[in-house]
């Protein structure tokens, strides 16, 4: 057997039994409605986690300034 390709094999290929397909997404992008709710979720959770950490530090502070008295 030989490396090589056979030219010979490929000059005599039909292209006539090949047949169409039809291309389908699989993976299609999101829509850009998707993508603004996405935006909207993760700000919004943001903010609610600058708010916990917060009044995490505000606890923290108080329990602090308890122990100091």
């Amino acid at each position: 057997m030989s490396d090589k390709a056979d030219v010979a094999e490929i000059e005599r290929f039909n292209k006539q039994h090949l047949k169409r397909v039809e291309i389908q997404k699989k993976n299609p992008l999101p829509s850009k409605e998707t993508i603004e709710l996405e935006k909207q979720t993760d700000e919004s959770q943001q903010g609610m986690h600058a708010k916990m950490h917060c009044t995490f530090l505000n606890h923290r502070l108080l329990i602090l300034l308890l122990l100091v008295i």
